[in-house]
């Protein structure tokens, strides 16, 4: 059964300057270290503005939006395949994932199931 569905849009210059700003500490309060692959440039940017969003977009599917859900209760992670997954701290559903980007927005969008 579907609990939620949950969209974002971030823009990536915003998540740019605050890597710019406050570094490895913006990264390290929002990001697990699983989370934190992507090395430097814009690249990098898109890779950490997409995962941003899914982690609000899986906030708001579970219905409880960031704050009760932090960010880093939320993880967003790869299968083998490549394929997004989310994990939230003591969530035992499945989350379905879909992320994108296109310079200069990244979009998420989750769907939670019991």
């Amino acid at each position: 059964m579907i609990i939620g569905v949950g969209t974002d849009i971030v823009d990536i210059r915003r998540i740019a300057g605050m890597i710019d700003e406050f570094g490895e500490k913006f990264l390290a309060r929002i990001f697990c270290d699983e989370e934190r692959t992507a090395k430097t440039g814009e690249g990098a940017c898109a890779h950490y503005a997409k995962r941003y969003a899914a982690k609000e977009a899986v906030s708001k599917a579970l219905g409880t939006g960031i704050g009760e859900t932090n960010f880093k209760h939320i993880k967003i992670l790869k299968k083998p395949s490549g394929a997004p997954y989310a994990e939230v701290e003591g969530f035992k559903g499945i989350i379905h994932l879909s992320m994108s980007d296109d310079y200069p927005y990244a979009i998420a969008y989750a769907v939670v199931e019991d």
